[in-house]
């Protein structure tokens, strides 16, 4: 537990500090509140999805364990899944052209991350991670 308030403290720092960026420069509408409205549950299944991860987790593609059960057992990548949905909640809240183009790029690295990991997982677990693709989601 201690590793995943070290590992992930600042990403939510950093998403708070955009947030408050945000709203201080303007006042609030509609886009905020669906903004919002993604980020808030988004991060709250990131933050399930990296407990459930444990030490399994790492920033670069590796492979220690095939996790299959919680949230892994829908979506093969949670953690990729919702920082994109937050990230597109973030893009909502700011409202600036130049930042659809960083979200686009960020979708862009993520599918590569993904794509990444799935070729390690596959290369290490084989016919277990075929079973395991079949059942779940991105």
């Amino acid at each position: 537990m201690k590793k995943f308030f070290s590992d992930s403290i600042s990403d939510f720092i950093l998403i708070i500090i955009l947030l408050i960026i945000s709203f201080l420069t303007r006042p609030l509408n509609i886009k905020d509140a669906f903004g919002i409205g993604l980020i808030i549950p988004s991060l709250i299944i990131w933050i399930i999805a990296r407990i459930q991860l444990g030490n399994s987790f790492s920033l670069l593609p590796k492979t220690h364990n095939l996790i299959a059960n919680g949230i892994y057992s829908k979506i093969r990548h949670p953690i990729y899944v919702c920082s994109t949905i937050a990230t597109i909640g973030l893009v909502l809240c700011f409202d600036y052209w130049w930042t659809f183009i960083i979200l686009i790029l960020f979708i862009f690295v993520q599918f590569y991350r993904a794509h990444k990991e799935d070729v390690l997982l596959k290369k290490k677990f084989e016919k277990q991670w075929e079973n395991y693709k079949e059942k779940t989601w991105f």
